[in-house]
């Protein structure tokens, strides 16, 4: 797992799930995934780069569906609340 902190002005929500097109590009990321997951070679590395890579620039953009959110960690680190260690999940129905 890659983990970094959030710099600048990319934003993430703890509460991801309320958005519906986190949700919609997540459960694409997630689908492709599945696709790949099996395959051998570099097959992990090009799902990293064609649809991690890229999801995730549209999700942590400044423009993006948390952008408002007054819930996205730059608002919670703004506002002196110590940031969530790790993003949340759930587990899918």
């Amino acid at each position: 797992m890659i983990a970094r902190p959030l710099r600048g002005e990319l934003t993430w929500c703890p509460l991801w799930w309320e958005h519906p097109e986190a949700v919609f590009r997540l459960e694409a990321l997630r689908r492709a995934w599945t696709e790949f997951a099996p395959e051998p070679g570099a097959a992990m590395s090009i799902w990293i780069r064609d649809h991690l890579d890229p999801c995730l620039r549209e999700l942590l953009t400044p423009l993006g569906p948390f952008a408002d959110c007054v819930h996205n960690e730059r608002y919670r680190a703004l506002s002196g609340h110590t940031p969530i260690a790790t993003l949340p999940t759930r587990t899918p129905e």
